[in-house]
């Protein structure tokens, strides 16, 4: 399953002047994926993709400029992250198809900036990590909590009646 995010953009205060917000949203949840994409180019849309703990950027890049340029992410940890055992460990970051070596730049306990080089005519960038936003909502998931339980509570009392019945 995959869900396209409406884009929105507005600058951002601070962290330069082509550092821009883009808004996103996904099953009621709101995030901020902050870029500076060379030469002024644009995120067009970010599809999720939690089955391969993705996620998939489409760009429309701008004309001119240099031939290789640099691309900063701020991705937010509670949309995309990658950690093993609670500690920080690397995505796998993919330019048009291709992977691509990477810099992390900064690090907070909310997200994590990432710089790497993509050509003039990049179309597409996909970001692999460890967790991606949880496919069940909170509600799901307390739903089925209190499903399992009131399951096992009506199997116990079968089980204490029928051995009841036997004394």
């Amino acid at each position: 399953m995959s869900l396209v995010f409406p884009i929105a953009t507005a600058q951002t205060e601070g962290g330069g002047a082509n550092l821009e917000k883009f808004k996103a949203s996904y099953r009621g949840q709101s995030f901020d994926v902050k870029a500076v994409i060379p030469n002024n180019g644009t995120i067009d849309n970010i599809e999720v993709y939690p089955e391969y703990g993705s996620i998939y950027i489409t760009l429309t890049m701008g004309s001119g400029g240099q031939q290789d340029a640099h691309m900063k992410i701020i991705l937010p940890r509670n949309l995309i992250d990658s950690k093993a055992n609670g500690t920080d460990i690397r995505y796998v970051v993919v330019v048009d198809s291709k992977p691509t070596i990477y810099e992390e730049t900064r690090t907070t306990s909310s997200e994590r900036e990432l710089t790497f080089s993509i050509p003039t005519d990049t179309s597409d960038i996909e970001i692999f990590g460890r967790q991606v936003v949880p496919e069940f909502p909170g509600a799901v998931v307390a739903a089925i909590a209190m499903s399992v339980v009131i399951v096992v509570t009506v199997a116990m009392s079968r089980i204490r009646t029928n051995i009841a019945r036997r004394l």
